[in-house]
C-alpha cells in the first residue's frame, strides 16, 4: 500500500508521503542553517516486515507498519517529521536535536516493541545535519549507518544484516 503519487499523507500510516516529506525536509534543512539549528535524521527499517506470512500479509504487514508509526509517533515531539520513504523504511527529522538524543529516543521506541506481543522490530542509522548537506546527503548518511549496523536494534535471526537500495 502507500499514498497515491501526489499524496502529502499517507492514508495507511497519517505520515508524510515521500515526495511531499522530501520538500518538508528540504524546508526543515533550510529553517535549520538559518536559525543555526542542529539537525538529526533517523533512517529506520521495519525488520520483517517483508516477510510475513503471504497468506495475511497485506493484513499484518499494515498493523505492524501502522503499531510502529504510532510508537515513533508517541517518541518524538509533534513537530518532527515522519517520511515515508518506501514499503518498509521511515526518516524521521528532528530539529534542534543531536544523533545521540535521537538514538536515546529510538532506545525507548525499541523497548516498547520488544515488550509488546507480536512481531516487531526497528533497525535505525542516524546522522546530523552537516554544513552544505541537501535531504539526499542526510538521508544516505543515516542509511549509511544502519548499514554499518550503527542502528540500535540488531537484525532478527535470518534477517540481512543491510537493507536494499533503491
Amino acid at each position: 500500500m502507500g499514498a497515491a503519487p501526489g499524496a502529502i499523507e499517507g492514508p495507511l500510516t497519517g505520515t508524510r508521503a515521500r515526495a511531499a516529506g522530501l520538500t518538508d525536509l528540504d524546508h526543515e534543512l533550510d529553517r535549520c542553517r538559518r536559525t543555526d539549528r542542529q539537525l538529526a535524521a533517523a533512517y529506520v527499517d521495519v525488520v520483517g516486515l517483508k516477510t510475513l506470512d503471504d497468506s495475511v500479509r497485506f493484513s499484518a504487514r499494515d498493523a505492524l507498519l501502522t503499531r510502529i508509526v504510532m510508537l515513533v509517533d508517541e517518541h518524538v515531539r509533534s513537530y518532527d517529521l515522519i517520511v515515508r520513504l518506501g514499503d518498509d523504511e521511515l526518516l524521521c527529522a528532528m530539529s534542534n536535536m543531536t544523533p545521540a538524543d535521537a538514538r536515546r529516543r529510538f532506545s525507548a521506541i525499541d523497548a516498547a516493541l520488544a515488550a509488546a506481543p507480536g512481531p516487531g522490530a526497528i533497525r535505525t542509522g542516524f546522522a546530523a545535519l552537516m554544513p552544505g548537506d541537501n535531504a539526499t546527503a542526510l538521508i544516505a548518511r543515516a542509511r549509511t549507518d544502519l548499514r554499518a549496523d550503527g542502528g540500535q536494534s540488531p537484525p532478527s535471526p535470518g534477517e540481512p544484516t543491510s537493507i536494499r537500495t533503491r
